[in-house]
C-alpha cells in the first residue's frame, strides 16, 4: 500500500508531496503504519515492536505531541480489501 502526504512537512516525519509505504492499517485504532522520513531500520528493536514504521492518524496526520492539522494522505495503491480507503475515507 502506498500514499502521498500533502500538507505541512515536519521534522523526522512526513514531507509534503513525498510518497510513503504503508505497512499496515493498525487493526484496533485504524492508524496507518508508515515507513516515514525518520525511520531507521538499524534502530528497529523487534522486542519493542514487531512491526516496522510509525503510526499516523489516517485523517489528521502529524506529530502525536501536537493536535493541530498538518495535512492529508492521497491513496496511490490500496490492498485488495480497500483498507486504506476505509481508514482514510471512513
Amino acid at each position: 500500500m502506498r500514499v502521498r502526504y500533502e500538507g505541512q512537512s515536519f521534522s523526522a516525519g512526513l514531507t509534503n508531496g513525498k510518497e510513503y509505504e504503508v505497512t499496515e492499517v493498525e487493526p484496533v485504532l485504524g492508524f496507518l503504519r508508515i515507513i516515514d522520513d525518520g525511520w531507521e531500520p538499524a534502530c528497529f528493536e523487534p522486542n519493542v515492536s514487531d512491526k516496522p514504521g510509525y503510526l499516523y492518524s489516517p485523517t489528521n496526520p502529524g506529530p502525536f505531541e501536537n493536535d493541530r492539522s498538518y495535512g492529508h494522505f492521497v491513496i496511490l495503491a490500496d490492498d485488495e480489501k480497500g483498507s486504506l480507503a476505509k481508514a482514510i475515507n471512513g
